[in-house]
């Protein structure tokens, strides 16, 4: 996974089930930069902001994740 994916690399989080052709997608998209690889399951992101304003998450949301 490492080669894949860096430190610091950007990555944009969408809630499950927002298609990404949706409208208003720019209006939910939450943007973050990994800051830690851990295994290859588990990689820990920076807090996600949306229009530069941190976002809190809850533990039982869920999100897909786009590595730009």
């Amino acid at each position: 996974m490492e080669k894949v994916l860096k430190l610091g690399s950007r990555i944009e989080l969408v809630k499950m089930g927002i298609p990404l052709d949706s409208p208003d997608i720019a209006s939910k998209k939450l943007v973050s930069s990994i800051h830690e690889i851990i295994d290859e399951d588990t990689v820990v992101i920076t807090n996600p902001t949306m229009q530069a304003r941190l976002v809190p998450m809850h533990p039982d949301e869920k999100f897909d994740c786009y590595f730009l």
